[in-house]
């Protein structure tokens, strides 16, 4: 159900941006038509094989990855400005 709500969501998301807000480029919309498939059929996986593993080795994992992927980032972004 969680994954009909998030893709209702997205749908509505990018039809008022399209009809109402009119601020789609066309950029916008190649990514977006290379990318629904991949989540149209990657998702409801992904929701399979983690409803098959423990709750507590995923927020064991995420708890690990989060700050591993902060500091990444954090020093990518502070060689591209220049702050090394």
């Amino acid at each position: 159900m969680r994954m009909m709500v998030m893709a209702g969501t997205t749908l509505f998301g990018f039809g008022f941006h399209h009809f109402m807000d009119l601020i789609l480029v066309s950029e916008q919309y190649q990514v977006w038509i290379c990318v629904y498939p991949v989540v149209l059929f990657m998702a409801p996986f992904g929701a399979f094989i983690l409803s098959r593993i423990n709750i507590e080795w995923i927020i064991k994992r995420l708890c690990v990855s989060a700050p591993v992927h902060l500091f990444t980032v954090l020093c990518k972004d502070r060689r591209t400005r220049g702050w090394d």
